[in-house]
């Protein structure tokens, strides 16, 4: 049973790092004006849209999911695992289809 709970707290302290990594990059996105310069104009929309919605939905479902991953609640690990499937899936547009930009190393490493 000390294995489980040790996993588990090993998956909060992650989460808790990725949401924090996370998070300012996505502050960095919405709240600098003209971030997203080099892109076309479809992408700028879409790449704010997307911090916005990391914002406001995934960094608190992350640390939502991680601590009933941790309280051993049986719905935890596939919600936590879906939304580990969709930052994998937004940061992997963030890494290759994204201008090169000041955030592509914590792109890179919210991605790893």
């Amino acid at each position: 049973m000390a294995t489980v709970r040790t996993r588990s707290g090993v998956i909060v302290l992650l989460s808790v790092l990725l949401a924090g990594l996370i998070a300012f990059a996505s502050m960095v996105g919405v709240y600098t004006p003209e971030f997203y310069v080099r892109e076309s104009f479809t992408w700028q929309v879409q790449s704010v849209g997307q911090d916005v919605i990391n914002l406001v939905l995934i960094v608190p479902f992350l640390l939502i999911t991680s601590l009933l991953t941790f309280l051993n609640k049986e719905k935890g690990v596939p919600l936590w695992g879906g939304v580990v499937l969709y930052i994998i899936y937004t940061f992997t547009i963030y890494c290759f289809s994204v201008h090169f930009n000041v955030l592509f190393i914590v792109y890179c490493i919210i991605l790893g």
